[in-house]
């Protein structure tokens, strides 16, 4: 599930968390949505940790918005899709019993759909703190 609360940022966040039910929660921090351990770790880890990783081998294409040409961002669905798995599959490796019941294509395709759709509302709302979280992001993992 998809939590946003209201935040100084208009209405988009605060505080979000994602989780499975009670047992898994995520918290992050207002102005670095999408910015926790598990996100980092992930993105890190599948698409840049080796030489052939895509994330490594294509980094240069990660350009960001024309007023930062030199300052680059992680992809919209590089995050949305590594957030979908943490959120809704990363329970199952904590070694906490999760039913697997809330685990239908069509609930994960939900949840990226959301999330495409947050990040694309935060870059309407406010094109340059979007692009300081992408940015950031990719300084984070890169």
């Amino acid at each position: 599930m998809l939590l946003i609360l209201n935040s100084r940022y208009g209405h988009r966040f605060s505080v979000i968390y994602f989780s499975i039910h009670s047992l898994f929660q995520i918290k992050f921090q207002a102005n670095l949505p999408f910015h926790s351990g598990p996100i980092i770790d992930t993105i890190n880890e599948k698409f840049f940790s080796k030489p052939r990783c895509l994330g490594r081998k294509y980094k240069k294409l990660f350009k960001g918005p024309d007023s930062h040409p030199n300052e680059f961002e992680l992809p919209d669905t590089m995050v949305a899709l590594v957030a979908v798995y943490v959120t809704r599959l990363h329970g199952w490796s904590s070694g906490r019993y999760v039913d697997a019941g809330g685990y239908t294509q069509a609930r994960l395709e939900t949840t990226y759909r959301g999330l495409l759709k947050f990040i694309t509302d935060m870059r309407n709302d406010d094109e340059e703190q979007a692009h300081r979280v992408l940015h950031k992001l990719y300084l984070a993992v890169g």
